[in-house]
């Protein structure tokens, strides 16, 4: 029965991929001249408006954190599609992952923020649909995706909408809506506020705040601060740390991280992470440590990458201790842009 279940699933996000894409396509051209000419009054609008302290930030931005953003465009962070983003964007992503003391998976991951064609520049359609994630890919999306329901080996496919409030050089704020494409049926609403600061001329600092309701774990909220620094040309460091709070979680869910972004060429790069999760109640405990790297390529065509990535988890087992579990995954990776 729980294969049939699960099969069933298969087919309604595969369904929903080629739905998905077909519209994507469909949409892309229908008023690309008039959106044009509407960010470009935008653009020319905002620009005479900049004070000269608008100016300098936006010099800050583009010279010192531009690799910041380079590198995670590179790796497909999916902060990004909260940030500024082409029309439509559609990232598909294929894994084969092999896990210590479980074997092969193949879990497929589709993300997609398409513009609606039809109405305000200011609406975004929201995909979210991933499987077979483990317990290191789930507690990062919890903090990427604050609000959606993300639970390990879970197929799941989140659709939404959302609409911008406002925007600057320095502030975002938006919220948006959705459900769950899965049985039973699941909704979820959200806001987001990012506010982004400089530091001297190599610093950058990001904080998040997300606020949500979703009809699993009633109302939380996920706090965010990311901490990045260009260390060289292209060597890139964050720190991160995140928490996250439910009416039905076990007391503050959170997290810190440690990332450090190399660029090898203008098509490959690496990344090393180091990551601890941890939990308050019913007791305070470090739930997993995560060690990795990843070597991710753009080749053949600007729109296909390959990623490889080793890794090791610390997760707590009960009555057992904690484990070392070793994983690898390869990852095939298509992007749509409009």
């Amino acid at each position: 029965m729980r294969t049939l279940v699960s099969t069933r699933k298969q087919r309604i996000f595969r369904f929903f991929l080629v739905i998905l894409i077909l519209s994507f396509v469909g949409a892309g051209g229908v008023t690309a001249k008039e959106e044009e000419d509407v960010d470009l009054r935008e653009e020319n609008d905002a620009l005479s408006s900049q004070s000269i302290l608008d100016r300098y930030h936006s010099y800050l931005r583009e010279k010192f954190h531009g690799p910041v953003v380079w590198f995670d465009d590179f790796f497909g962070d999916p902060r990004l599609e909260f940030e500024e983003l082409p029309a439509s964007f559609v990232r598909l992503r294929v894994v084969a992952r092999y896990t210590e003391g479980e074997g092969f998976d193949f879990p497929l991951r589709l993300r997609a923020n398409v513009k609606m064609p039809r109405f305000t520049r200011r609406f975004r359609l929201i995909v979210v649909g991933e499987n077979e994630d483990d317990i290191a890919e789930t507690q990062k999306d919890k903090a990427d995706n604050p609000g959606l329901d993300l639970q390990p080996n879970d197929n799941r496919t989140n659709l939404g909408l959302r609409y911008l409030v406002y925007k600057n050089l320095r502030s975002r704020f938006h919220f948006g809506g959705g459900v769950s494409l899965h049985t039973p049926v699941e909704s979820y609403v959200r806001m987001y506020y990012r506010r982004l600061a400089h530091i001297g001329k190599n610093n950058v600092i990001k904080l998040t705040e997300t606020v949500f309701w979703n009809t699993r774990h009633g109302f939380g909220e996920t706090s965010r601060i990311d901490m990045e620094r260009v260390l060289l040309e292209d060597l890139t460091g964050r720190v991160s740390l995140f928490g996250t709070y439910a009416e039905d979680s076990n007391g503050l869910d959170w997290g810190g991280e440690v990332n450090l972004f190399r660029q090898l060429t203008g098509k490959s790069a690496v990344a090393f992470d180091f990551g601890a999760y941890g939990e308050t109640r019913p007791e305070k405990r470090m739930t997993n440590y995560r060690v990795a790297s990843r070597y991710r390529r753009n080749f053949y065509r600007p729109w296909l990458f390959f990623e490889l990535e080793p890794g090791v988890n610390f997760p707590l087992v009960a009555e057992q201790g904690r484990e070392a579990v070793g994983y690898l995954s390869v990852v095939f990776e298509i992007q749509f842009l409009s």
